[in-house]
């Protein structure tokens, strides 16, 4: 084996360690907002701000037919709640990025 191939597998084997080590819970996602924004923003006593959305995230094609969307509830927090409610509209096309929280049901 070559010095290169080792510092490769090396490297490697460096990254996949520190993914496996690591709590990423990120999420990214383009869609369509399901309601306006401006209609589902929360001011508390405390100064804090809340906007509840939903967004559609269109899935592919499956043999030409399209397929029902998948539908992501969205908690904005702080001057983000705001700028949504003043600048975003229902049908409007977002880009997202946060984090994921799963709710259970028993």
């Amino acid at each position: 084996m070559t010095t290169a191939n080792q510092s490769e597998i090396s490297e490697t084997i460096v990254a996949q360690s520190a993914i496996e080590n690591s709590n990423i819970n990120q999420f990214v996602g383009i869609g369509r907002i399901g309601q306006n924004p401006a209609d589902n923003i929360r001011y508390f006593d405390s100064g804090s701000v809340l906007c509840k959305i939903s967004i559609a995230i269109n899935k592919p094609k499956v043999n030409g037919q399209e397929q029902p969307p998948n539908w992501f509830e969205l908690e904005i927090l702080g001057k983000t709640a705001e700028i949504a409610a003043n600048f975003c509209t229902k049908g409007q096309l977002i880009a997202i990025e946060g984090e994921l929280k799963f709710d259970e049901w028993t």
